[in-house]
């Protein structure tokens, strides 16, 4: 692939941000308004424009990619509490990821629909431009033809003139008698110069014109075989793109697959999370039912007490009366 130097890469780029700006910055622009608007070749501005647009994805935000400072804070409070604030990050991540995923195939599809278009009209372009070459052809067909009528009349004009200067040489012998007739031969003979050298300057522009329509048809081979190289471009850059997006497509199933384990670890935790609450709940069901035993115990035993000190009080009274 041959490097696009940063004159035209930077025509490519204003073009681009000039036709964005232009839409309200709604709609991207096509890869073949951007290839009119900054008069290059069709390979270049596809692949500037393919950069183009990965810096607008890029320019969306991602997702935090450590634990932010509210899941610190919160860090030692329960354990449901931090799950769910670590699960939503990661939902939004993974939202965010998928509607990249989505916006990038989405572009990718456009930029494909674009380059069928401009190979279309390349196409299109290249019928007018040999349909021009097969009349220059003609033309210079017809040219040739009139260069050869003009050379074949000049022939006679040669044999002509040949004729004149023999019969000159004829009367030269006899001068003072044809001396009137001389002089009209050679009036005849400068008229024949004057035809003769309107004659070469016309074979002249005649040359020139089957000159420069050689000239116009080389041209057309030359703009011929140059399209044909973009047209092979062109699909190269197609096959780049159907590649780049079954990689896309490669990623989102990956992406989905984690979302189904994360999904899995998640109620995992759910279900530890529900076994340690109820876990919980029974023990202070058991440290209630311990404190109410406790407390009953306490009463029976001041009962007992109470009881023994009546009983001693009654022991001692009949010791006191025996």
């Amino acid at each position: 692939m041959s490097v696009i130097s940063s004159e035209i890469r930077d025509r490519i780029l204003t073009a681009a941000e000039a036709l964005y700006e232009a839409s309200g910055r709604e709609q991207l622009p096509t890869v073949n308004a951007v290839r009119q608007e900054a008069r290059c070749s069709m390979n270049d501005a596809s692949a500037v424009m393919r950069e183009w647009r990965q810096q607008l994805l890029r320019q969306v935000k991602e997702p935090p990619a450590s634990i932010p400072e509210s899941v610190q804070a919160v860090h030692e409070r329960a354990l449901a509490e931090t799950w769910k604030v670590a699960q939503e990050l990661a939902s939004e991540a993974l939202e965010a990821a998928r509607q990249a995923h989505a916006q990038e195939r989405e572009q990718m599809e456009q930029m494909r629909q674009e380059l069928a278009e401009a190979f279309e009209e390349q196409a299109r372009e290249l019928e007018r431009l040999q349909a021009e070459r097969d009349a220059l052809h003609q033309a210079s067909e017809q040219a040739g033809m009139e260069r050869d009528q003009v050379q074949a009349e000049l022939g006679q004009l040669k044999q002509h003139v040949a004729e004149q200067a023999r019969d000159l040489e004829h009367v030269t012998a006899d001068r003072d008698r044809v001396r009137g007739d001389l002089e009209k031969a050679r009036e005849q003979l400068a008229e024949l110069k004057g035809v003769m050298t309107a004659t070469m300057q016309d074979l002249e522009e005649v040359r020139e014109e089957r000159d420069q329509a050689r000239r116009s048809l080389q041209e057309a081979q030359e703009n011929g075989t140059r399209l044909l190289t973009e047209q092979d471009q062109l699909r190269k850059a197609l096959d780049e793109a159907t590649a780049a997006r079954e990689q896309a497509q490669r990623e989102g199933r990956e992406a989905h697959e984690a979302g189904t384990e994360a999904r899995a670890e998640r109620d995992q935790l759910r279900k530890a999370l529900d076994e340690a609450t109820a876990a919980r709940e029974q023990a202070q069901r058991e440290s209630r039912e311990a404190r109410e035993g406790l407390a009953e115990m306490r009463g029976r035993v001041e009962a007992a007490e109470e009881s023994r000190a009546e009983l001693r009080s009654v022991v001692d009274w009949l010791q006191g009366r025996g």
